[in-house]
C-alpha cells in the first residue's frame, strides 16, 4: 500500500537529533543581487573560486545566481512549485584569461569552523548540474584555502535535465578535521567531463548547490 498525506499533521519526535547542524546553508527565498551566501545556522561562507562572492543575476559568466532547487528543507516553505532556491554558478567550462585556474582547480568553497568539536563530522550537501555542466567532483578539506588539501571522496553531480530531483550526499570527514578554528571544505571538479558523458564541460555549463551543511554526530 502507498499513501500520500499532508506533512503538517505529523508529530515531531521528542528524541534528540543524532546529527546536529553546526553550519547549514539553504535558501527559502530568492537571492538578491549583491548578497553573499551566509548560512541559516552557524557561521561561515559559501562561494566559488571562479566568480565574485556576491550574487550577480545579470552577468553571463562566472557568477552565482538564483536557480530552482526543486526540494524543500522545512515544511513551512510552501506555495512554490520550485520549492527552495539554489545557488547556481555558470562558467565552469569557460576558458577565460581572467580566471587563471585549470578546470580541475575550480571549486565550491565552504568556509566554517569545527573549533571545540570532538564528535564525528559529516559534510552533507545536495547538488546538480546542467547536462553540459561538470560531472565528476572531489571532496576535500583543509585548514587554509591555500591548502594543502586532504582528499575525502569522489562523487558525480546529478543531471537536472534527466533526474527529477538533485542528488544528496553525506560524507564523514577524517578525524583531522575536528577541532579546527578555521575549516575549509571544497567540492572541486576532478575531470573536464560533462555530467551527461558527452564530451568536455561547456563554457555555459552550470552547477547548483541546493543545500550544504557541516554536522556533528552526537549520541
Amino acid at each position: 500500500a502507498l499513501r500520500m498525506r499532508n506533512i503538517y499533521d505529523r508529530e515531531k519526535t521528542s528524541d534528540p537529533r543524532r546529527y546536529v547542524p553546526m553550519t547549514e546553508f539553504y535558501w527559502p527565498a530568492e537571492l538578491p543581487d549583491g548578497q553573499v551566501l551566509v548560512p541559516v545556522v552557524g557561521t561561515g561562507e559559501l562561494y566559488v573560486n571562479i566568480a565574485p562572492k556576491t550574487v550577480i543575476n545579470s552577468s553571463a559568466n562566472f557568477r552565482i545566481y538564483n536557480g530552482a532547487a526543486y526540494i524543500r528543507v522545512e515544511a513551512a516553505v510552501s506555495g512554490s512549485e520550485k520549492g527552495y532556491y539554489s545557488a547556481n554558478c555558470s562558467g565552469w567550462g569557460r576558458d577565460d584569461a581572467s580566471v587563471p585556474l585549470a578546470k580541475t582547480e575550480r571549486a565550491w568553497i565552504f568556509k566554517t569552523t569545527s573549533a571545540g568539536v570532538t564528535d564525528d563530522l559529516y559534510v552533507c550537501f545536495s547538488t546538480t548540474s546542467s547536462q553540459s555542466g561538470p560531472g565528476p567532483y572531489a571532496l576535500e578539506w583543509a585548514t587554509s584555502e591555500a591548502g594543502p588539501w586532504v582528499y575525502v571522496a569522489d562523487y558525480i553531480a546529478g543531471n537536472w535535465e534527466v533526474t527529477p530531483g538533485p542528488k544528496v550526499f553525506a560524507f564523514k570527514l577524517p578525524d583531522g578535521a575536528k577541532n579546527q578554528q578555521t575549516l575549509f571544505i571544497r567540492c572541486r571538479i576532478s575531470s573536464d567531463e560533462r555530467v551527461d558523458n558527452k564530451g568536455v564541460i561547456a563554457a555555459g555549463g552550470t552547477n547548483r548547490m541546493i543545500y550544504m551543511s557541516l554536522k556533528k554526530k552526537v549520541n
